[in-house]
């Protein structure tokens, strides 16, 4: 086998476990949960670290095989894509990444359940766990007050007859197929600001037995956002709070306690 054949094959061996290793680099990497569900974490790495091998493999038998031309350019321009995007994924102002290397353990909850204000207890949700309770609850959803974080997604001319849009980014997968879910909140007092996190207190209630029916019927749901149509979120309580240190939802729990 000639020199330029070794070194075309021995070149498509390096960039094949280059890939293997920028995966393995990802699977650990505090910026992961910007692409994919930190609960693949596992499955990224196992991947990269086979294609490494595999790669590794190609290189100890580049004196015994023909590379393919258009294989190995494939290979370099993808091992150069994820290199070069680096920069961009890694500028997340505002968010710790870093804690999402902890996600299986922050899916358990570590504080309680429930809280209390003003006599009544409430029950610590998530808005992707309450969209699918008040979806497919076979006991009636509005019987239980709640507590769940979220960000204003309205538009401020809705906020002025006392309703706002709150929502939040839910990822089964990855980017490709998250989706805002979102809840209208009846909260009745000033308008936060369009972006503000804020923690409503409240209780479901029939969205047709409310004066802001006509506003729900009004909205559309996009490819990226799920509106509750059958319940608005009356809210007994709201007020601003920071943001998560993971503003996305990775985790929902069919019962108490709820992830929050």
């Amino acid at each position: 086998m000639g020199l330029i054949t070794r070194a075309a094959a021995v070149f498509e061996a390096l960039m094949l476990a280059g890939l293997g290793g920028f995966m393995v680099w990802l699977a650990f990497s505090a910026d992961y949960w910007l692409l994919l569900n930190p609960k693949f974490r596992w499955l990224t790495g196992l991947a990269g670290a086979l294609l490494a091998a595999a790669g590794l493999a190609a290189m100890a038998l580049a004196a015994k095989r023909r590379a393919g031309g258009a294989r190995a350019a494939l290979f370099a321009v993808l091992l150069a894509a994820c290199l070069i995007s680096q920069p961009v994924v890694l500028a997340t102002p505002g968010v710790d990444a870093a804690s999402v290397l902890d996600e299986p353990a922050r899916s358990k909850p570590t504080q309680t359940s429930r809280v209390a204000w003003n006599g009544q207890e409430y029950i610590r949700i998530n808005v992707a766990e309450l969209f699918m309770l008040a979806q497919n609850a076979k006991a009636d959803p509005t019987a239980r007050r709640y507590v769940f974080r979220a960000q204003v997604v309205s538009d401020p001319e809705m906020d002025k007859g006392g309703v706002l849009l709150a929502g939040r980014l839910m990822v089964w997968c990855c980017l490709a197929d998250a989706v805002v879910v979102a809840f209208l909140v009846d909260h009745g007092g000033p308008a936060p600001a369009l972006g503000d996190w804020v923690e409503a207190y409240g209780r479901l209630t029939p969205a047709q037995a409310t004066a802001h029916a006509g506003v729900e019927a009004k909205l559309k749901a996009g490819p990226m956002l799920a509106i509750e149509r059958k319940y608005l979120f009356r809210a007994e309580r709201l007020r601003p709070c920071p943001a998560p240190s993971v503003p996305y939802i990775f985790t929902v729990h069919q019962a108490e306690p709820y992830a929050y």
